[in-house]
């Protein structure tokens, strides 16, 4: 680390000396960390003042039921894909030429498209329900 501050341009490098007093704010200044902690202070109580409000607002949405939802909607897009694709669709175009082959396949994304959109509804009105049942902080 000293070679690359050093190679860097850091002017704490002086009569085959380091003065530690100009090399540890260079180091930080590199990192992109600012060494005025009274104004890091500050910030960081100006986001926390912030999120809390936006969290009092609803504007904040909770990671874990982000996740939760997101995991609810993939498991339905999986199972409805199966359904379509792997269990109706073959026995629907059995010695169906490519045109006919392509109409059942349209047919079935429309479909698919229209019972994901009615899933996705239902875990959407869910989830807002559940948020609007927690108690505010």
């Amino acid at each position: 680390m000293l070679k690359e501050a050093k190679r860097g341009g850091c002017p704490a490098f002086r009569s085959n000396r380091v003065y530690v007093g100009e090399l540890l704010p260079w180091i930080f200044e590199q990192m992109g960390q600012s060494t005025d902690w009274v104004a890091d202070a500050k910030r960081s109580e100006a986001l926390m003042k912030r999120k809390k409000l936006a969290e009092m607002e609803g504007e904040l949405v909770d990671r874990s039921a982000v996740e939760e939802s997101a995991g609810k909607a993939l498991a339905e897009m999986f199972g409805e894909l199966d359904r379509s694709f792997v269990s109706e669709f073959p026995a629907r175009v059995v010695g169906m030429n490519e045109v006919g082959i392509r109409t059942v396949a349209v047919d079935c994304i429309e479909k698919l498209k229209a019972e994901l959109r009615k899933k996705f509804e239902a875990l959407q009105s869910e989830a807002a329900k559940g948020a609007s049942d927690e108690e505010p902080v």
